[in-house]
This record gives C-alpha cells, sequence and structure tokens, in this order.
C-alpha cells in the first residue's frame, strides 16, 4: 500500500518551499534574510556552494542505494533533505538543506529532483521502508513533526498517515487506496482476494473488506467464490463490473497525449482460468521486485490475448495464408508488436511488463507462466522467443524445467 507523510508536514514543507512569489510548489527555493546572507558568504552567489552541495548528493547516490541509505549518507556530509510526498504516497519534491540555505532539486539539475534521484540516478524509493526517514529529515531540516503525531497502527501507518492516504476523490468519491485497488483488479482481470490482501494491503484483511463493501455498494468491483472443476479447491475472487471497468477506460483516454495507456477488463473467467490468472499476478509481483531493485518503474501491463488481439486482426488483412506474401507479413506484423516467429508461429507472452528504466529509458520484458502439462518442445519454443519463463512449484519435478538456463523462476499458487 502507498503511504504518505503527514498531511501537515507536506502543507508545512509547501508552505515554506513555495516561497512569496507562487512559485511552482514543493521544490521552490526557500528565501529567508539569513539564507542570502549565507549564500553571498559562503559563494559569492550560490554557484560554488551548489557545486560543492551537487558534489556530495552525486557520491551519496553512487551505488543506487536505498531513499533511506541516501539520506543518511547527505546527512553525515552537512545535507539534510526536505521532502515533499503527496497523498498518494508518491514523492513529488526535493529539496536540500546546505550552509544555512534551502535548495530546490531543480536548481541543481533535473536529476537531483524527486524524479531524477530515482530515474536518473537509480535510488530506491519505497514508501513503506523509507517514509520514517524521510519525517526524520523534515525535523532535522527545521520542519518540526506535528505534536499529535500517532504510533503507526496495525496497518504500519499512524492514523494521520491513514487519512492522508485515503483522501477522496471528489469526482469518484474513493479514496487514493480504493481507486488504486480498482485498477489493479482491471489490469488483470480476476484477481484472487488472498493476493490482493497480500499484495495491495500489506495482510490488513479489514481494510481490504472495507474497501471492497465500498467498491461493491457503488456497482464498481464484486467478489465471489469459485470451484475448481477438477480439484475442488474454492477461490475467492476479485473482478471489476463493467461500470468500474468504464470509469477507469475514461481516466485513461483523459491522459495526456503521449503517455502510456492501460487496458481494463470485467467479467469473470471460466473456473479452471482462475488458478492461472493467479499465477499470472504473482509472477507479475516477483518481477516488479526485480525492476524495482533495479531502480526500475512499471508503467503498464499487457495480457495475453491483448496481444492477440492486436496480431491477428493485423493477420487477418494480410490476405489468404496461402498466398507467398503471408509468410512474411506475419513476421514483419510480429515485429512491430515485439514478438518472434517460432516454426512459423507467433509466440505469445502470458503477460508483457512495459516499465521505465532508472536511466528513464523504456524497457519490456515479456513473461510466461509453465505448468507441470508443459512439454520440453513448448517450453524450447518459448525460450527461442525470448520469453523470460516463470513455474509454480507444483512443476517443479517436470522433466521440461530441469534446465535452470531455462526457467527464470518458480513461484507457489
Amino acid at each position: 500500500m502507498s503511504r504518505s507523510l503527514d498531511r501537515d508536514d507536506s502543507e508545512r514543507v509547501s508552505a515554506v518551499t513555495r516561497g512569496q512569489g507562487g512559485g511552482s510548489g514543493s521544490e521552490e527555493t526557500e528565501r529567508r534574510p539569513e539564507d542570502k546572507a549565507n549564500r553571498r558568504n559562503s559563494d559569492g552567489g550560490g554557484g560554488g556552494s551548489h557545486t560543492q552541495l551537487a558534489g556530495i548528493i552525486n557520491r551519496a547516490a553512487a551505488d543506487k542505494p536505498t531513499m533511506s541509505e541516501f539520506v543518511a549518507r547527505l546527512e553525515k556530509s552537512g545535507v539534510n533533505v526536505v521532502p515533499s510526498v503527496q497523498s498518494s504516497g508518491r514523492l513529488n519534491g526535493m529539496s536540500y538543506r546546505f550552509k544555512g540555505a534551502t535548495v530546490k532539486g531543480s536548481r541543481l539539475g533535473r536529476e537531483y529532483t524527486a524524479q531524477g534521484l530515482q530515474n536518473r540516478k537509480g535510488v530506491q524509493y519505497d514508501a513503506a521502508r523509507d517514509d520514517g526517514t524521510l519525517r526524520q529529515s523534515l525535523e532535522k531540516a527545521g520542519f518540526p513533526r506535528p505534536e499529535n503525531a500517532a504510533t503507526p497502527n496495525q496497518s504500519g501507518r499512524n492514523p494521520q498517515e491513514d487519512r492522508a492516504a485515503r483522501l477522496r476523490d471528489r469526482t469518484s468519491g474513493l479514496n487514493s487506496d480504493q481507486q488504486a485497488t480498482l485498477a489493479e483488479i482491471g489490469k488483470f482481470r480476476t484477481l484472487k482476494a488472498e493476493d490482493v490482501i497480500r499484495h495491495r494491503y500489506d495482510g490488513n484483511e479489514s481494510r481490504f473488506r472495507q474497501d471492497m463493501r465500498v467498491l461493491s455498494e457503488a456497482g464498481l468491483a464484486e467478489q465471489r467464490t469459485v470451484r475448481h472443476l477438477k480439484s475442488g479447491q474454492e477461490f475467492k475472487v476479485v473482478v471489476l463490473i463493467q461500470k468500474g471497468r468504464n470509469g477507469l477506460r475514461k481516466l485513461e483516454r483523459d491522459k495526456p497525449e503521449g503517455e502510456t495507456r492501460q487496458q481494463f477488463h470485467a467479467g469473470f473467467v471460466k473456473p479452471g482460468e482462475v488458478r492461472h490468472d493467479a499465477g499470472i499476478y504473482r509472477m507479475y509481483q516477483a518481477e516488479k521486485s526485480h525492476i524495482e531493485r533495479d531502480g526500475g518503474k512499471v508503467k503498464r501491463v499487457v495480457l495475453d490475448f491483448e496481444l492477440k488481439k492486436e496480431v491477428f486482426g493485423k493477420l487477418n488483412r494480410a490476405g489468404d495464408r496461402s498466398d507467398p506474401q503471408y509468410a512474411a507479413r506475419k513476421l514483419d506484423i510480429a515485429n512491430e508488436n515485439g514478438l518472434k516467429v517460432v516454426d512459423g508461429r507467433v509466440v505469445f507472452p502470458d503477460l508483457r511488463i512495459e516499465y521505465e528504466r532508472g536511466n528513464q529509458e523504456m524497457g519490456k520484458v515479456d513473461l510466461e507462466l509453465a505448468t507441470a502439462d508443459y512439454k520440453g518442445s513448448q517450453i524450447q519454443a518459448k525460450h527461442a522467443a525470448g520469453l523470460k519463463i516463470y513455474a509454480p512449484d507444483s512443476a517443479a519435478g517436470s522433466p521440461a524445467f530441469q534446465d535452470p538456463e531455462i526457467v527464470a523462476g518458480l513461484i507457489s499458487l
């Protein structure tokens, strides 16, 4: 779940760092008389001091540390950070307190802003892990914590953080957690309730139940119990209702031109597909951890049937299969969609993750969830197409999964 600084903290930081001139927001330089005097005395106007500050930051971020490690290193060098965190938990501003002056990150360069630290320098920010350190850094920089700050509750946040993180959107009437849950369900079509509780709610089942009740009463999502026909296992799953999907789609259409647009899906799948869909989500979580650990950020996920719709829609217009040009056209269409043709067939992944690397370049990884039913030839074809293959624990004993160069990892189902 996303976390944030107290709203009181955020407002204090924003009010101070905006300055009196109605600047751009949380990264404006604080302009106090004593700061101006300090800048004149220390570097004749700020240039030398800014160069020194940039050097300290560069050294602190050299090996892509966590945000907490980064802050600790700066403090040892006489620099305090002045962060600004949105109610959604997004770190959206970074200034630095150095030699009595507060300098916004953008004054030093784009790589010293909140996003620049993460995307260009590889500093790894995780709200759940780093917010405590950022709150302390506010105090050390001269912005005291509110007197009524409480101890963390079961969710790992204090009550003030809970309220800030769950502010309601005026249009939808949903808080940030509920909106994020709605989007997460829609991306993957069907999710097991236990996985949503684990990954979206940090194990807090009561919070999940509360939010699902709100989403259900609003006619946006619903929860059901389905039985797997072969195993007889029962699963509680959550899906979007059409109204919920349509609302998310509208938000995507309203995004600025050029931004990545996510597809969302509604309705229940067949009971036999529930375990597979649940495995895809767990596979996604495992790969997402790898991406974020390397300084990346997931931008969009694409399911297999989305890719198939795109490819086969074009192939059906490519002419008769007996046409000598058909094979060449198939190859072109596959290449256009970042796919490979193996033994005359376009190979589709179960899931594609598109992400932004630490250097702000875009990347993608195609993932396959294979089971014990997969034959060795199928695994080889997926491998030849460049797919990264995950498998459930139950497949570990299958001969198809004995080659460690082929199978990327095992996940529990």
